[in-house]
């Protein structure tokens, strides 16, 4: 190619740089030659190659140093794109703050800015955004309004959604999943439900995405009546029911006692990740069906899968229902040799030993731990109190006083039982009283009862 020449072409030049197959290679070729040849107009083309083609540095140097004019936002925005595609909001948002005063940005400069905010989780700079896109004029565009609903509901931010929702004037299916979505993911499952009723109504069609929402809903809410209707719903419109949705519903029938019908969803799925796995052991670890939970357990090593945390933590709260010392060590070997340590195992881990009659273990476990939440603390307090061992309780107590976490409701109903199982009764009541005057927890039954 005889490059000189070439630049004479310009809608040849334009249709090269709008190509996928034009290599980093050429483009540098084509730089230095527009440069020495003081092409400029076309450079906000080449910097938009360069970010399709991945070398997302040149493009932005490219562009700072090309002419701007309203017509470059185009190309500032396939960087804003290209850095969204590459997993890097924060660089999406530098080059957002770094727009020419020129370059006019437009609907899909805001969406993309939105979108990069969503993901930092910056509701500070998102307010700025949002301030310029309204400012242009963009307060009813259906695209920033529905990047807005994503970022809010990512946030927890479900008031400032409901006025963006509230305002459109048009609202698609997307608006409608995206605020159930929201109000399930901020755990306000009733408002979600409503906002499902309200979508129906408006005779919006709904998706597997938004019945997800829907399920999970009725999984918090415990009403099942409505989530078997999702369920039978999706099978009279032959929607699409992958790993997501039908793990959604083998936890919201498990979580709400409905084991025989979660067996029944489970053993017809074609696929089954560990998530699924542990919301079916979960749903009968907890509803006292212990000895099943843990044939499901082994059943899923025996398909070839590591359990994941959750599944763990249940099969040791099943292993601890029913005194299951042998599987309980063993599951705690495995958690050693191939996992991760989390305060969560470990938490599981304790309340196994205690209640399978080993304190012994449960000590030497929490004195190997380094890392120590308050739900570990209030766990070993726990597990002395179980065991008769008050002194013991009380002494934990004290050091956990000087640790500097401070004691909950729970840390005190564990105390006072302990002391008051151990016949520590002036001691008891010495810690009920400070409990009031000194760490400022009102008494509960619980706290009566110990």
């Amino acid at each position: 190619m005889h490059f000189p020449a070439f630049l004479a072409d310009q809608r040849r030049l334009r249709r090269v740089l709008s190509s996928s197959r034009t290599t980093l290679a050429t483009l540098t070729r084509l730089h230095a030659l527009l440069v020495v040849s003081s092409s400029q107009h076309i450079l906000s083309s080449l910097a938009a190659a360069y970010a399709r083609a991945g070398a997302l540095d040149a493009a932005e140097s490219t562009l700072a140093a090309s002419p701007s004019s309203p017509s470059s936002i185009a190309a500032w925005n396939g960087l804003l794109s290209a850095h969204s595609r590459a997993g890097a909001p924060g660089a999406a948002l530098r080059v957002f703050r770094a727009l020419p005063s020129s370059a006019r940005p437009n609907s899909t400069t805001f969406t993309l800015t939105l979108t990069a905010c969503a993901r930092l989780g910056d509701l500070d700079a998102a307010e700025s955004v949002r301030v310029r896109a309204f400012a242009a004029g963009y307060g009813h565009d259906v695209f920033v309004c529905s990047a807005l609903l994503h970022l809010y509901s990512r946030c927890g931010a479900m008031e400032e959604a409901i006025r963006v929702f509230d305002g459109m004037p048009r609202k698609d299916r997307v608006a409608w999943s995206t605020m159930v979505a929201g109000f399930v993911t901020a755990g306000r499952p009733v408002e979600a439900l409503a906002m499902y009723s309200r979508m129906r109504e408006h005779g919006v069609s709904d998706d597997e995405v938004v019945m997800v929402g829907v399920i999970q809903a009725c999984m918090s809410t415990g009403n099942a009546r409505i989530g078997a209707s999702v369920h039978g719903r999706l099978l009279r419109h032959c929607m699409r029911m992958d790993v997501v949705t039908t793990t959604s519903l083998v936890s919201m029938y498990a979580k709400n006692g409905h084991l025989d019908v979660a067996c029944q969803v489970f053993r017809m799925m074609p696929y089954r990740n560990d998530v699924t796995w542990s919301a079916l052991i979960s749903g009968f670890a907890q509803n006292g069906r212990a000895v099943e939970a843990l044939d499901l357990f082994r059943e899923l090593q025996a398909d070839g899968l590591q359990p994941c945390s959750w599944a763990l933590v249940s099969a040791l709260l099943a292993c601890a229902s029913v005194g299951f010392l042998k599987l309980g060590k063993s599951i705690h070997g495995f958690i050693l040799r191939r996992l991760e340590w989390q305060c969560i195992l470990g938490t599981a881990v304790l309340d196994m030993y205690s209640k399978c009659g080993s304190l012994e273990s449960a000590r030497k476990l929490f004195n190997k731990l380094s890392s120590r939440d308050l739900v570990l603390w209030n766990a070993i307090i726990a597990c002395c109190g179980t065991h008769g061992c008050g002194h013991d309780a009380l002494a934990l107590f004290q050091e956990l006083n000087e640790t500097g976490i401070k004691p909950d409701h729970a840390t005190f109903a564990s105390l006072l039982s302990a002391l008051s199982h151990s016949g520590l009764v002036e001691e008891g009541k010495f810690w009920f009283d400070r409990m009031i005057k000194e760490f400022g927890i009102e008494p509960a039954e619980k706290h009566y009862v110990a």
